[in-house]
C-alpha cells in the first residue's frame, strides 16, 4: 500500500504542500533485521503498521502489526539499543516525547535521546520533525547541540547532548525566588540565544528563511548547567520569522502563561513574541511567582491584554529601577511599546547587569550552581500595596480600642488617688515651706530631719509629716490662699493617708 500525501497547518506555515508517508514511516536501520515482517509483494517500501496503546503500570504498552509480540516503550531500566549507544535511565516524559539518557561506549559519552511517544498525533509528529530541521540547523554555546536523528521501531528520535543541570523552573521550585544577578545572567544567556535564532538563515523544506522564532520560552525549556552555561531547548514548535501561522489546527500552541497576547489572539507574530515571553520568564525569576498564573484562556487574554499584573514596584525585592522598566516595557500588551529585538535588549540588560556586579553572567551563574542552594521562601516576597492597608487597619483598631477603653481608666485611677492622697483640691502636693532637695535641708528648717528606723513604726518628724501631706487646695491663677483649712491629724509612717 502506498503511503498518502498529508498537509498539516504547520507544513502550510513553511510553504509545503505535502510530503509523501507518514512520520511513523520504515523500520529504522537499529531494528533488529530477524524481527522485520516480510513484504511479499517485493516491493522496497514497507507497509504502515499500526499503533495500539495497552496500559502497563506507568507506561504504556505498545505492539505494533507484524512484530511477535508486544513491544513496549523503553522503561530506562533495560539497556536497549538507542541512537548511538544504549539507554542506561530515563530523564524524563513529556505529552510528546520521552527523553532518554544513553551510553555511547565508543566515544565513551553520556548524550540524551528525545523519542517520540508511540500514541502520537498528525500534529506532534509533524512539530517533531520540524523540531528536528530546525535545531539542526542552529549551533550556539546557548543552544542545545544537536548529534543526530533517526529512528527507533518507527519512532522518530533526536540525540543531543546531554545537560548536567537543572531547569530554570526547578531552580524556582526550589528557592521561590533568585539572585538578581543570577536573574540578569540567565536572561542575558537566553537573549543571546534568541538573537542568534532571530537572524540565523536557514532552509527548511526547501525554502530559505532569515530566522527563527522560539514560540514557547518558557522556565521548563531553559537550563543552566554546573558549569554555568544557560542553554535554550525545545523548538518544537518554532516557526520561520517570515511565516505567518501562529495555531496549529486552530489551537493556540504553546505553555498559556508565558505567551504573547498577539499568539493567544491568534494574529501574526514576530521576534517581539519571544521578548514578551522572556520577560515574563524573568519576572517569575526575579518574584517566585508567575506574572500571569490564570490557566483559562478566558482570563489570560483580558489580563494580558489589558497588561493586569503586579507591578514589580509593589514587591519588596530590591530591584534596580532600569530592569523593573525594561521588564515593564517588554511586558506591554501592544507588541509596537516593547523592545524592538533581541539585540536591543541584551545592550540595555547588559548595562543594568553590570551595574549590579563586576562578574560576568558566566562566573555568577558558575558560583551559583556550585554552592547550596536556599531553601523555598513562601511569604518572602511582600506586597506593599497589602501590607499599608493591613498596617492602616491595625493603628485605626488600637484607636478605637485605646478611646473606649480611657474613659473607663481614668475615673478608676482617679478614684485611686482620691483614696489613697486624698481629694486633689483640698490639699497642695508639697509645702513650700518644707520643700527641699533629697539630703539638703531648706534654708527655713536646716535643723529638720526625718528619722527612719527600719523594723519600727517611729514617729515621723514634723517636716516628715508636711511633706506626706496633700495640698488643701491648688491655688488657681497664682492666687495664694490667705487662710487654709486646719490639716488632719499626722498618720504614722507606713499607713495609709485618708481625708475627714
Amino acid at each position: 500500500m502506498n503511503a498518502t500525501p498529508m498537509e498539516s497547518p504547520l507544513m502550510k506555515a513553511f510553504g509545503v504542500k505535502g510530503l509523501k508517508g507518514d512520520m511513523v514511516g520504515q523500520a529504522s536501520a537499529h531494528e533488529d533485521a530477524s524481527r522485520r515482517k516480510p513484504n511479499p509483494s517485493g516491493s522496497d517500501k514497507s507497509k504502515l503498521r499500526k499503533v495500539v496503546v495497552r496500559p502497563s503500570g506507568k507506561d504504556a504498552a505498545t505492539a505494533y502489526d507484524g512484530l511477535p509480540g508486544a513491544v513496549s516503550m523503553p522503561d530506562g531500566k533495560v539497556p536497549v539499543s538507542l541512537g548511538s549507544g544504549r539507554i542506561t535511565s530515563l530523564l524524563s516524559k513529556g505529552g510528546m516525547a520521552m527523553i532518554y539518557e544513553i551510553w555511547n561506549p565508543t566515544l565513551e559519552v553520556k548524550r540524551a535521546v528525545k523519542l517520540l511517544r508511540p500514541d502520537h498525533t498528525e500534529d506532534s509528529a509533524q512539530r517533531f520533525e520540524t523540531e528536528m530541521k530546525i535545531s539542526a540547523k542552529l549551533h550556539h554555546p546557548n543552544i542545545v547541540e544537536i548529534y543526530a536523528v533517526g529512528k527507533w521501531r518507527d519512532l522518530p528520535y533526536i540525540e543531543m547532548e546531554e545537560i548536567d543541570g537543572a531547569t530554570v523552573e526547578k531552580l524556582i521550585a526550589e528557592s521561590g525566588c533568585l539572585p538578581v544577578e543570577v536573574c540578569t545572567s540567565i536572561a542575558i544567556m537566553v537573549g543571546r540565544a534568541l538573537n542568534y535564532a532571530h537572524n540565523q538563515k536557514c532552509v527548511i523544506y526547501g525554502r530559505e528563511y532569515h530566522g527563527v522564532i522560539h514560540r514557547d520560552l518558557k522556565p521548563s525549556n531553559v537550563m543552566v548547567t554546573r558549569q554555568g552555561v544557560v542553554k535554550l531547548m525545545d523548538f518544537g514548535i518554532a516557526k520561520p520569522t517570515t511565516a505567518s501561522l501562529v495555531t496549529c489546527g486552530n489551537v493556540v500552541v504553546g505553555t498559556l502563561q508565558y505567551l504573547s497576547p498577539e499568539q493567544l489572539e491568534g494574529k501574526d507574530i514576530d521576534v517581539r513574541a519571544d521578548i514578551y515571553s522572556l520577560a515574563v520568564v524573568l519576572y517569575e525569576m526575579l518574584t517566585g511567582k508567575k506574572a500571569f498564573p490564570q490557566d483559562q484562556l478566558a482570563m489570560l487574554v483580558p489580563n494580558k491584554l489589558g497588561s493586569r499584573y503586579v507591578p514589580l514596584d509593589d514587591y519588596c525585592i530590591k530591584i534596580p529601577r532600569a530592569l523593573r522598566q525594561l521588564i515593564h516595557q517588554c511586558l506591554h500588551h501592544a507588541k509596537e511599546k516593547r523592545v524592538a529585538n533581541a539585540l536591543d535588549f541584551l545592550r540595555v540588560l547588559g548595562r543594568i547587569h553590570k551595574d549590579i556586579t563586576d562578574n560576568s553572567p558566566e562566573q555568577v551563574l558558575a558560583r551559583y550552581m556550585v554552592k547550596p542552594r536556599r531553601s523555598r521562601v513562601r511569604v518572602e516576597m511582600r506586597i506593599r500595596r497589602r501590607i499599608m492597608p493591613a498596617a492602616a487597619i491595625v493603628i485605626v483598631g488600637v484607636v478605637v480600642i485605646a478611646s473606649s477603653i480611657v474613659p473607663f481608666l481614668v475615673p478608676t485611677f482617679g478614684s485611686y488617688l482620691k483614696e489613697t492622697w486624698g481629694n486633689i483640691n483640698d490639699k497642695p502636693f508639697v509645702d513650700e515651706n518644707v520643700f527641699q532637695l533629697a539630703g539638703r535641708p531648706s534654708k527655713n528648717h536646716a535643723n529638720d530631719t526625718v528619722e527612719m528606723n527600719s523594723g519600727n513604726n517611729a514617729e515621723p518628724s514634723e517636716a516628715a509629716e508636711k511633706a506626706l501631706r496633700l495640698p488643701e487646695k491648688v491655688p488657681k491663677n497664682n492666687e495664694v490662699e490667705q487662710t487654709p483649712k486646719k490639716p488632719p491629724p499626722s498618720p504614722q509612717l507606713g499607713k495609709k493617708v485618708t481625708s475627714k
